[in-house]
């Protein structure tokens, strides 16, 4: 599996599901597209992880010998009608907000999967982030927000070291400590989907990045 076929099965899902309930939706509806163009491959969701086995993958993806991770990020914002239905099924998004807080954690994704890619049997690794606020794939308007190295806005490059821009006693960036990357990353936003030009926060759009196998 590389990154076209992934792609591409993200783009056959949009045409079946242009919007999620949650991430969970999101994840079980993209490992059962996985299944259906590799059917001879083993999925197992939320797999424990690591020397720890204390962290979880959102998706594991086994075929023949080859292991390919996938984390998966889904942050909406609130549409201007209460609920949506689309396909008979009736939707109700919120406002996940904490943008500063969800753009590191989507970094820190990539961070975990390149950690991963010392084993013999990862092959390619996978971030998926998929959003309708466009303040993610908007460039900060302020440069020097505190959250800035972690901005994943489009044509955004990450590489190395990041860390938040000013000291803070907040509780959640205690957590969040600074960020690594061994290789380097370009943020590119391609559309998912769009809801109508009626309706507000009703253009989905995602980024799909690559981890290759540190191994020689």
């Amino acid at each position: 599996m590389n990154k076209t076929d992934l792609q591409n099965i993200v783009k056959e899902l949009s045409q079946k599901r242009p919007v999620f309930h949650s991430e969970a939706d999101f994840q079980f509806a993209l490992a059962c597209e996985i299944v259906k163009k590799f059917p001879n491959a083993n999925i197992r969701l939320e797999r424990p992880f690591g020397y720890e086995m204390n962290k979880y993958l959102d998706i594991l993806v086994q075929i023949n010998d080859g292991l390919y991770p996938i984390e998966l990020k889904y942050k909406t914002a609130k549409l201007n009608t209460d609920t949506i239905t689309i396909n008979g099924d009736e939707y109700r998004l919120k406002t996940h907000g904490a943008r500063d807080l969800n753009a590191y954690d989507c970094l820190k994704d990539i961070q975990r999967i390149e950690e991963l890619s010392e084993i013999p049997e990862f092959k390619l690794g996978f971030v998926v982030w998929l959003v309708n606020d466009s303040a993610y794939w908007k460039e900060p308007r302020n440069p020097n927000a505190n959250y800035a190295d972690f901005a994943i806005y489009e044509g955004a490059l990450k590489t190395g070291r990041m860390s938040w821009r000013n000291n803070s006693k907040s509780q959640s960036l205690k957590t969040r400590r600074g960020i690594e990357l061994r290789n380097r990353y370009q943020i590119n936003w391609r559309s998912y989907s769009n809801l109508g030009v009626n309706v507000k926060n009703g253009e989905f759009r995602y980024a799909l990045l690559s981890i290759e196998s540190s191994q020689p």
